[in-house]
């Protein structure tokens, strides 16, 4: 497997951390991104609840604070005869046209009678006293807030702020009542709205919208919106704590952070929205630029480590290269284009420059040394000084020569013996072909001379049967007696024979001893070397070292009991051979007083062919002498061409310088 190079490794290293810091560095800020934004989505929403609730009550209560300060006057003056009916109607128009926000400001009472600012009057059948603002009012001691109604005199959806105005008896003098047009409550409220994708409406605490930004919700003449008809997530927002935040879903399927906000001392309640797909589009923008920003540092980082890959790591593949020419037989390797950006790299290029030159001149001188050497010249020593293990080589170029000089002066020296010793073959060879000649003319006369003795045997055959029948009985006896004293000689020589076999047997295991003795010496004086340690080895040693001592000595007693055996064996085979030989006598003479002629015929025969048997080998013997001569001359012959060959090698010694 092909390895990376050390500038691939660091960039590999560092980018691998670098996206791994950037990485989490991105998924956490992500997390607090969306962490935030739902949170500042949130806060958003509970801050708009929170100021349209505010600026919602601020209104009502402006206009509480004005009903209730003119229930407290048309009261009093009223009681008092002050006030009649077209002072009110006056004053009634006065405020009107100092507050823009009024619809309408009308005082009823429980005749069914009206002073208003619209100059409206009840027809016949229409009954104020059943209104619901009016029996609110009646009901309640304080302001009465009725729901979102159209309005029988403006024709305008609105809703009253009703005030019971009483005698000091208690006694009803009627009810102040004031209309707030709900279009005119919608534009404050989305005044009041910041518009930050989201919006804020207004329901009464059954649920019914009342103000609503879109104008499909806003009530209607006949008919009313409640938000749970909107969405069913909606219809939690009812019993929602204030401060919390849920997430709900409008009609047209659009998410939205809700938070809702009541209206002190009113029956409404704001309900704040902030777009989830705002705060979704929020997120994925905030991601987009962390992933932008992740991407653009991790460029960055690459840039940076690139540069630093250049400026510090291209010199070490450099140097890598110019270590890959050594390795390669290129000794001349150039340096100088070599950065060296730091200390390290500048020593390193100057000690691959120091190599470089060093090798250099080992080399060279290297090649003059051997040159000299295939030349002949074995004088030619290394001169320079090699440091450390380039040491080793001269010493190794010291002992060659040394030893190519040693080997060259012994081969010399033995090439001249080997010429001494060839000149003395030659004239051996020419001695043993003169002796062989000479064999050959004996050995021919050898074999004459056997012919002639045969021919007198043959003669002699003819005169041997004249005894056969003499001594029969005195043969067979003999023969008896000579067989049992060979069998006797036979059984001596077993002996011997077994008792040799036997002193071989001790011989091996003196030879046994011995080298047990050697190996307990070996074994004691290692033992010494290990100092303590072999104290207990050194005892069994020392055992095994005697033990090897008393066999020594026991082979030796038994080597001298086998010799007094084999001298007594001896001199009964001595004694035996005398008996043996008595009895060939007898036999001799029974057989001469026998069948002489038998004896001496059967002898003859076979001295016959015994001596056919000669001539035959001596006629071989005649045949391999001739070949011998061949052979002695030819013996001569190499001698000759060894000795010129000696020459020749004596010549080429010669040009070596030793």
């Amino acid at each position: 497997m092909k390895k990376r190079t050390l500038g691939n490794q660091i960039r590999i290293a560092f980018s691998g951390v670098v996206v791994i810091i950037l990485l989490i560095s991105t998924i956490f800020n992500i997390a607090s991104i969306v962490s935030d934004t739902i949170s500042t989505a949130s806060t958003t929403a509970v801050n708009e609840a929170k100021i349209a609730a505010n600026g919602i009550n601020t209104s009502i209560t402006e206009k509480t604070a004005l009903i209730e300060g003119l229930a407290i006057q048309f009261g009093s003056g009223i009681e008092n005869g002050i006030i009649d009916e077209d002072i009110l109607q006056e004053y009634l128009l006065l405020q009107v046209e100092r507050l823009d926000s009024i619809l309408d400001i009308y005082f009823s009472t429980p005749s069914n009678s009206i002073i208003g600012t619209t100059g409206w009057s009840p027809y016949l059948d229409f009954d104020i006293t059943v209104r619901p603002w009016y029996i609110g009012a009646i009901s309640t001691s304080g302001v009465y807030i009725s729901d979102p109604y159209l309005d029988v005199a403006t024709n305008i959806p609105s809703i009253t702020l009703s005030k019971h105005v009483q005698y000091t008896n208690g006694q009803t003098i009627g009810v102040l009542a004031i209309d707030i047009s709900l279009a005119d409550m919608r534009d404050e409220l989305l005044n009041l709205s910041a518009g930050n994708d989201g919006y804020v409406f207004m329901i009464n605490e059954e649920g019914t919208i009342v103000l609503h930004p879109n104008e499909e919700y806003m009530p209607k003449e006949d008919s009313t919106f409640n938000i749970a008809s909107i969405s069913t997530s909606y219809a939690d927002l009812l019993n929602q704590v204030e401060g919390v935040i849920s997430k709900v879903i409008n009609y047209q399927g659009d998410a939205y952070y809700s938070a809702v906000r009541t209206i002190p001392d009113t029956p409404f309640k704001i309900v704040a929205n902030y777009s989830a797909s705002a705060v979704s589009d929020a997120i994925w923008s905030e991601i987009f630029m962390s992933v932008v920003l992740t991407v653009g540092s991790l460029l960055l980082v690459m840039i940076v480590i690139q540069l630093i890959v250049k400026k510090y790591i291209s010199p070490l593949e450099s140097v890598v290269g110019a270590l890959d020419q050594i390795k390669n037989g290129n000794l001349n390797v150039q340096t100088s284009n070599i950065a060296t950006p730091n200390q390290e790299i500048e020593k390193l290029v100057l000690s691959l420059q120091v190599v470089s030159s060093t090798i250099t001149l080992y080399i060279n001188e290297i090649d003059q040394v051997l040159d000299a050497f295939a030349s002949g010249n074995f004088t030619k020593n290394p001169k320079q000084n090699y440091i450390g293990d380039f040491g080793k080589i001269k010493i190794s170029l010291l002992n060659i020569s040394q030893q190519l000089a040693e080997l060259l002066s012994n081969t010399q020296l033995s090439a001249n013996e080997i010429s001494v010793g060839t000149k003395k073959i030659a004239a051996s060879a020419q001695t043993l072909s003169v002796t062989t000649v000479e064999q050959g003319s004996l050995i021919t006369d050898f074999k004459q001379d056997t012919v002639q003795v045969a021919e007198d045997i043959i003669n002699i055959i003819a005169d041997i049967d004249k005894s056969y029948e003499l001594t029969d009985t005195m043969t067979n006896k003999a023969l008896i007696g000579t067989e049992k004293g060979k069998n006797l000689a036979n059984a001596m020589q077993l002996i011997s024979t077994s008792i040799h076999e036997l002193t071989e047997v001790i011989k091996s295991i003196e030879d046994i001893a011995s080298q047990t003795n050697l190996l307990a010496l070996n074994a004691a004086i290692e033992a010494a070397r290990a100092g303590e340690a072999g104290k207990g080895f050194a005892i069994v040693a020392s055992e095994v070292r005697e033990l090897s001592n008393k066999s020594t000595a026991i082979v030796n007693d038994i080597y001298g009991m086998i010799n007094e055996n084999i001298e007594l064996l001896g001199k009964g085979e001595e004694l035996v051979t005398i008996a043996v030989e008595a009895l060939d006598d007898i036999a001799s003479a029974s057989v001469e007083t026998r069948h002489v002629s038998k004896q001496v015929s059967d002898s003859a025969v076979n001295q016959k062919e015994s001596l056919n048997r000669i001539i035959i080998n001596v006629e071989q013997l005649e045949s391999e002498m001739t070949k011998n001569v061949a052979i002695s001359q030819e013996n001569v012959s190499i001698s000759e061409d060894l000795e010129v060959q000696l020459e020749n090698l004596k010549q080429q010694l010669s040009k070596f310088v030793i």
